[in-house]
């Protein structure tokens, strides 16, 4: 095996181990969240606002079923589903990608501002 091959190979099985200690994270941050949703619906309920608890179980019931079916995937599912989506909805695509841009870009230039005032 080339020494480009092995390099690739390593840089893969990196990217798939960052890939999925980030699925591990948001997957255990989505459970958290259907929790505090689902708890938060029941004391809802007991207050008397039903409509607005259905709707947040409702929520909660997406929410840890998303947490789950990425608990189930490997990185590689990961990357063929989101390659898969970008395909077919492209603009949707394009869409998320300049709002994920605009919001690193202000969280950037926020951070930026706080430490030249702390200066």
């Amino acid at each position: 095996m080339a020494k480009r091959d092995r390099d690739v190979e390593s840089q893969e099985g990196v990217a798939t181990a960052v890939l999925d200690d980030g699925r591990r994270w948001a997957t255990a941050k989505l459970t958290d969240v259907a929790a505090a949703a689902t708890a938060a619906g029941h004391r809802l309920h007991e207050d008397g606002a039903t409509v607005l608890a259905g709707y947040l179980r409702d929520a909660a019931t997406r929410v840890d079923r998303l947490a789950t079916d990425l608990g189930d995937r490997n990185a590689s599912e990961l990357i063929q589903a989101a390659v898969g989506f970008a395909r077919r909805r492209p603009g949707v695509t394009l869409g998320v990608g300049l709002a994920a841009g605009f919001l690193i870009a202000r969280l950037l230039t926020a951070r930026g501002r706080h430490r030249t005032r702390e200066e």
